[in-house]
């Protein structure tokens, strides 16, 4: 899903995004990268919030998107603690925990970002993005 909302400081796009595990994982991040790359040529003065599950695991992140991105100026946004953890998935007795959700900046500075318990049952936390 993707909106287009007017701020005081200009027009921002918001940009809600799942890339499902299998086959066509690598085709759909490919994909996001291309419509990345599309969105920051069609707006001259481009602000972006893009989050979502991207089901990269975050020893993963630099490889498959954030060296492919940072250099157009786009930012991503995770805890690199390896503590922190945005999925949990229990399984018998067991508790799976991994990081698969991101976020993504393009045209905004001065933010802090935090992961915080979710808001509604999930197995996912919350990305949270605040302007200081």
């Amino acid at each position: 899903m993707i909106r287009m909302v007017n701020t005081d400081k200009g027009n921002l796009i918001i940009y809600c995004v799942y890339i499902p595990p299998g086959e066509e994982h690598k085709k759909r991040v490919n994909e996001l990268i291309e419509k990345l790359m599309l969105l920051k040529r069609n707006y001259n003065s481009l602000s972006l919030i893009l989050f979502g599950d991207l089901n990269i695991k975050r020893e993963k992140i630099e490889e498959k998107l954030e060296n492919k991105i940072s250099q157009y100026g786009f930012k991503i946004w995770y805890k690199k603690e390896k503590d922190e953890y945005t999925h949990e998935q229990k399984s018998g007795n067991k508790i799976f925990k991994s990081y698969l959700d991101y976020m993504i900046t393009y045209g905004i500075e001065d933010i802090d970002f935090d992961v915080i318990d979710n808001l509604v049952y999930s197995d996912h936390k919350c990305l949270e993005l605040s302007f200081i």
